[in-house]
């Protein structure tokens, strides 16, 4: 398979096992004839990491506007941390057309309904992402809808509805 046909995956963020990084590079591990991984982000030094970038696409920390451009090249954003708050992240791939494969660990569960607009995994589970990708692989016009769908609940959900609900969390919490 050459780089054309491959699936572009994408992580942004922080690359920490909080975030998921190890589980990522074990699940592409096997499929580097069909997938392609860009990671975009801070690391820390650390030798094991560094011998997984290598084998990878390390864009660094870039500006946000590069991001939101790099969001719309690839076909998946990996979002598989094990905890985490809102992750901004995946509502911006979302609002690219670019699905996302997050963990019930964030927010991935309040945005995404599996198999429609995204894909959903349980924390730390290397196994159910690369499930994910193959199927994905074997159905590749499943990530043009997945985006198109994923791109619609981005757009539903400004970043005004999120404030208010946040808002008001807080009053009701706070009552």
């Amino acid at each position: 398979t050459n780089s054309e046909n491959k699936l572009k995956l994408l992580f942004v963020g922080k690359l920490s096992q909080a975030k998921g990084i190890a589980d990522i590079f074990d699940a592409v591990t096997g499929l580097e004839k069909y997938v392609s991984l860009t990671l975009v982000g801070s690391k820390f030094d650390n030798e094991t990491l560094e011998k997984e970038l290598s084998k990878h696409t390390y864009l660094g920390v870039r500006p946000h506007h590069e991001i939101l451009e790099i969001m719309r090249e690839h076909d998946v954003l990996l979002f598989p941390s094990l905890f985490d708050g809102f992750g901004m992240v995946m509502t911006e791939a979302m609002s690219q057309g670019t699905p996302v494969i997050a963990s019930d660990r964030s927010a991935g569960p309040d945005l995404i309904t599996h198999g429609e607009n995204g894909w959903l995994m349980p924390a730390g589970s290397v196994e159910a992402v690369k499930e994910i990708l193959e199927n994905i692989l074997e159905n590749r016009d499943e990530v043009e809808r997945v985006g198109i769908a994923a791109r619609r609940t981005a757009l539903s959900r400004p970043w005004g509805i999120y404030q208010e609900e946040l808002i008001q969390e807080i009053k009701i919490n706070n009552a």
